[in-house]
């Protein structure tokens, strides 16, 4: 048995998770023709970052491939990376005049431990270039525009990149983490390619399905997913988060929830008056209930922030503070808890 006999199963996208993520050409042809297609990608994936609240720690654009380590947000990896995609795509195909496909219809996405393998990708993607023969030092490495490597040791400015989460695992200040993890990195210029690091999970890490499952014991009963690098304690867990997240999820388009019951639910939190949240009330309380309806109203029911703009009568750069801080205070009530319950036993009120 091979990977290639285990069926294709649904991606795992739940938030706050490190995920690698790889995007390939179809048939293995160039997704970049020239350094302004990256950049228009670049631009792109930043305001992705900001829209969704995810974090790219690092990534490295090939000519046909594209590697990317992100710390998902609350929608998951599915809201940053399927506009991006289709917004490149659909600029790359009106520059070049061409029709049809470009990346293939399913980005790759492996759900990763922090502990070991969050370092060990931290270095190997910005690498890629290296491998592929484009870049010939470390010199060069740090000079080279299309990884996160020269953002991290602060040459190239993008301000997007959560290069400041990577330093702080190689020190307290940024004088002495930078050449800690310069360092770091160059111990595995030689290293090559990594088949564990790019899918399989510990499929392909123990030698392939067959070696992973011949080495399972009465002892030593790990859990395995070709979704999920990491060990089978962390497998376990990643699962059971997948379960309750759909089933969430489920709850939520069973219940029938309309914005006028999130309007009361973010009041009931914060013990204001609904009618308040779509005045222009300031005080702190009235404010606080209009984010975590601008945060719900985007994240569980997918509405665009301009449409909510227009509704609360704000700027939609407004209304984009009002979800990342309505994002914030999700984790102090917490929401997702509170808003399960919620839906649990819905009444004609909440509808």
């Amino acid at each position: 048995m091979t990977l290639r006999d285990v069926p294709r199963q649904p991606r795992l996208d739940l938030p706050g998770q490190f995920y690698h993520l790889i995007v390939r050409g179809i048939d293995r042809r160039a997704i970049f023709r020239a350094d302004g297609d990256r950049a228009d990608f670049l631009r792109r994936l930043g305001q992705g970052l900001l829209k969704t609240g995810s974090l790219c720690l690092t990534w490295a654009l090939m000519t046909n491939h594209v590697h990317l380590l992100i710390v998902s947000g609350v929608r998951g990896v599915a809201a940053l990376m399927h506009p991006l995609l289709t917004g490149y795509v659909g600029a790359f195909n009106r520059k070049y005049r061409r029709i049809g496909h470009l990346v293939q219809n399913r980005f790759k996405s492996i759900l990763c431990e922090e502990d070991p393998y969050l370092l060990e990708l931290i270095r190997y993607i910005p690498l890629n270039p290296a491998r592929a023969g484009i870049v010939k030092t470390m010199e060069d490495l740090a000079r080279y525009p299309w990884t996160g490597h020269s953002a991290i040791l602060g040459l190239t400015p993008r301000p997007w990149q959560a290069s400041e989460e990577v330093l702080g695992r190689f020190g307290s200040q940024a004088a002495t983490a930078r050449p800690a993890y310069a360092s770091f990195v160059a111990d595995a210029w030689n290293q090559g390619h990594r088949d564990d690091l790019e899918g399989g999970g510990l499929f392909r890490s123990r030698g392939g399905i067959r070696r992973a499952l011949e080495s399972r014991t009465a002892q030593d009963p790990q859990a395995f997913d070709a979704r999920i690098l990491g060990s089978g304690q962390f497998v376990e867990r990643i699962l059971r988060e997948a379960d309750q997240t759909d089933e969430r999820r489920r709850a939520i388009s069973r219940s029938g929830l309309t914005l006028a019951a999130l309007q009361k639910f973010a009041a009931e939190l914060t013990g204001v008056d609904a009618d308040s949240i779509l005045q222009r009330d300031r005080t702190r309380l009235v404010a606080d209930a209009r984010a975590l309806f601008v945060y719900t109203a985007s994240e569980f029911l997918g509405h665009r922030l301009k449409d909510l703009a227009t509704l609360l009568g704000l700027q939609s750069g407004s209304t984009s503070q009002a979800r990342q801080r309505g994002q914030r205070l999700a984790e102090k009530y917490p929401m997702a808890e509170r808003l399960s319950g919620y839906l649990a036993a819905p009444s004609s009120e909440t509808k």
